[in-house]
């Protein structure tokens, strides 16, 4: 671990970087400057496969992110994404493969075919000269269409650093961006993002910190210096203060370190301040794109003039379904859900079908019943859940998913009170993440007696939703505190629902969440009353990456304590917990220190 004073050399000695490029390089046919003028249609991020880019600035046609970088093989086939709010536009992408500072550009065959030399490697529709649109994968297509197909990167293409750029436009494959009257990329609300694209051919990134005052772990509670991770993998890091001190400043340097700041008109590496407005408490994520290569990451404390206790978030329970595919969950977490008579549960199933592992993902599936003669469903659905295994009352729950749009499509990630409990809904009910048909849309929800039975859905509102790429990878989360809940896509939050302080509202079930919930993962399809009724003959699938609990711990003289109520917070489950909140194994032997079960702590001298 390198000082504060060392870091502070090292940004001098380079002062003058800065990633974007220079002169008149990778020109754009407008203003740089020029705002959006179609309040609409907004590009939200940029992608290549599950690695993703949040765009910085909404509020204008260009936007330069060449502080973030996407990630590929030289050789691999990879599917370009673009989080964009409507799919009535088109979408081109380009690479500068010689590195020349330039978008060289040659118009494709008559059925959308590409070269390999051409830097323009994928597009969603051009009209040809027969009147029809096409991809780039020779496709035709309708007249709208966003989603360009996938492209293979060329396998003469080295290992380094390389300018890449999205642009949503209509009918041009012109890398400025499409400027006659008829048809402006800036009159039809388009946009243009630059990005840096880093072919690699190791996959290893090595993380380094500098910190003065405090700590930085990752999301399990390793120290996070020395750390190898995947290049292009989001990082979680818990940053910790030491008593009596706060975060400043927190900065990430990431790519190829080790040599010069600009190579071939490209950055070689970037820095990114982090808004510290996004650690809750300590946790905070790294997209993949700051994840381009080895990593230093610098927090920066100061005393807290409020001083004493601090607070931080630890991990409590977390599974990254890394089993072996085609394997179930591990049964100490999950048990399948039971078939009862709603929407959801009527068609649940324990065959291994319609749940299972599969390249690091947990897969829930609704399919044709394979078997009629001995389970007269026309289709079974994969649920998960961890009732009776793990609740927890108050915390944060963060699950990375995608789903896949068609109509009867209903996949939830949720939580329900763990049994002993009233019936339902008045313990209550925390969706997640829901989302129904080929809506691509995004919903938050609570169900209560006061919502529900008593019809105050409003008062206050208490669901949520937003457009979204649903069949692209986001982390949907919920933050729960003991009179507030809060949902967030991406850590950006969408939605806040709030314990009321009328008498007559509380009385009547408006806040029943105080008691341990527990978490459920499945695919459930519609049957008309919301989500429309299920394609039997159709095969639902939705994948979970990751989910992951954290509760806040109190800090106090750089001991890590439960909060006073622990015990109805904790999980009830008998396991062994040390204080970074990891599950101790049944084969461990516990050194001396302190411990928790079941909410209560216990020393071993």
């Amino acid at each position: 671990m390198k000082t504060l004073s060392t870091i502070f050399l090292m940004l001098t000695a380079v002062a003058g970087f800065a990633a974007s490029q220079a002169g008149n390089d990778y020109p754009v046919a407008f203003p740089k400057n020029q705002e959006r003028t179609y309040s609409e249609r907004v590009l939200n991020s940029v992608g290549l496969g599950e690695n993703k880019a949040t765009v910085s600035d909404k509020s204008k046609v260009y936007c330069d992110m060449t502080r973030r970088s996407l990630v590929a093989k030289a050789g691999e086939t990879v599917l370009p994404t673009l989080g964009f709010s409507t799919d009535w536009m088109h979408s081109y992408v380009y690479i500068d493969k010689n590195r020349n500072g330039q978008f060289d550009v040659s118009e494709p065959d008559g059925r959308g075919g590409l070269s390999e030399d051409n830097d323009l490697v994928a597009f969603s529709a051009l009209k040809r000269a027969d009147g029809n649109y096409y991809n780039s994968a020779g496709q035709q297509v309708h007249l709208s269409t966003l989603p360009p197909p996938a492209f293979t990167i060329p396998s003469s293409m080295e290992p380094g650093y390389y300018m890449m750029r999205y642009k949503v436009d209509w009918d041009s494959c012109d890398p400025a961006g499409r400027v006659d009257e008829a048809e402006s990329i800036i009159k039809n609300g388009g946009a243009i993002v630059d990005v840096r694209l880093r072919i690699y051919d190791n996959e290893e990134v090595h993380i380094s910190t500098v910190t003065n005052g405090g700590v930085v772990r990752i999301f399990d509670g390793r120290l996070a210096d020395g750390v190898t991770w995947t290049i292009g993998k989001e990082l979680p890091l818990i940053v910790t203060p030491d008593l009596g001190n706060r975060l400043k400043r927190l900065t990430v340097r990431h790519g190829n370190l080790s040599v010069d700041s600009i190579v071939n008109h490209v950055a070689q590496y970037a820095d990114e301040t982090i808004d510290i407005s996004t650690v809750q408490d300590g946790l905070v994520t790294l997209e993949g794109s700051l994840l381009d290569g080895d990593i230093l990451i610098t927090a920066e404390f100061e005393t807290d003039p409020e001083g004493g206790v601090t607070q931080a978030y630890k991990l409590i329970f977390n599974d990254e379904f890394n089993q072996p595919d085609g394997s179930q969950p591990d049964p100490k977490k999950w048990r399948t859900s039971t078939r009862y008579g709603s929407t959801w549960n009527r068609w649940i199933s324990d065959r291994s079908e319609v749940a299972f592992i599969r390249d690091g993902a947990l897969v829930c599936r609704a399919i044709p019943n394979p078997d009629t003669s001995t389970d007269n469903v026309p289709m079974i659905t994969g649920a998960k859940e961890t009732r009776d295994k793990f609740s927890f009352t108050y915390g944060k729950v963060e699950v990375r998913l995608k789903t896949t749009n068609h109509r009867g499509n209903f996949p939830a990630a949720w939580m329900m009170p763990q049994p002993p409990c009233d019936g339902w809904p008045k313990a209550g009910e925390i969706d997640i993440f829901e989302s129904i048909d080929t809506e691509n849309k995004a919903y938050h929800t609570v169900h209560t007696h006061w919502t529900w039975t008593l019809g105050n859905k409003n008062n206050p509102q208490s669901s949520f939703s937003e457009w979204m790429d649903v069949e692209n990878w986001h982390v949907y989360g919920l933050i729960w505190e003991k009179d507030l809940l809060i949902w967030t896509v991406d850590c950006r939050e969408v939605g806040r629902y709030a314990k009321s302080s009328d008498k007559n509202a509380l009385n009547n079930g408006q806040w029943p969440f105080t008691a341990p919930f527990y978490l459920i993962l499945n695919q459930s399809v519609g049957n008309g009353s919301w989500a429309a009724n299920a394609d039997t003959e159709f095969t639902y699938e939705t994948l979970f990456d990751y989910i992951r609990v954290y509760q806040k711990k109190k800090i106090v003289s750089g001991i890590e304590n439960f909060e006073a109520d622990d015990v109805a917070q904790s999980s009830n489950d008998g396991r062994i917990y040390d204080l970074l909140g990891r599950k101790m194994s049944e084969n461990d032997t516990l050194q001396k220190g302190i411990y928790i079960s079941n909410g209560r702590k216990f020393v071993v001298k």
